[in-house]
């Protein structure tokens, strides 16, 4: 509310300190780290990004109980479209402790 309320610059330390941004590069590089994280994202199954994207956005705001509700009705097409594959993908050993490198 302080940085909205009186316009101050926040270097790029805080930013990524307060959860303001996601990373810091160097100058001239934001387009290569987008461009990584682009490639990073795209590797997931599409309907879930999708739809995780889409309930960060929905639900933002709203009290937990009806964000869940809401969070439901966004998935519930991912799970029908790449539940199965994806939960047969994670029981062989893929994506296990966060480890992404073979999904």
């Amino acid at each position: 509310m302080e940085i909205i309320l009186t316009g101050r610059k926040v270097p790029a330390d805080e930013a990524l300190r307060i959860g303001m941004c996601e990373q810091v590069v160097e100058t001239g590089g934001a387009r290569a780290a987008a461009e990584t994280m682009a490639r990073e994202i795209a590797r997931f199954p599409q309907a879930a990004v999708r739809a995780d994207r889409r309930s960060v956005v929905e639900t933002y705001g709203l009290p937990v109980r009806e964000a869940l509700r809401q969070e439901w009705t966004n998935g519930v097409e991912a799970i029908f479209k790449e539940g199965v594959s994806g939960a047969a993908r994670f029981a062989a050993g893929k994506g296990r402790h966060g480890d992404y490198a073979k999904i």
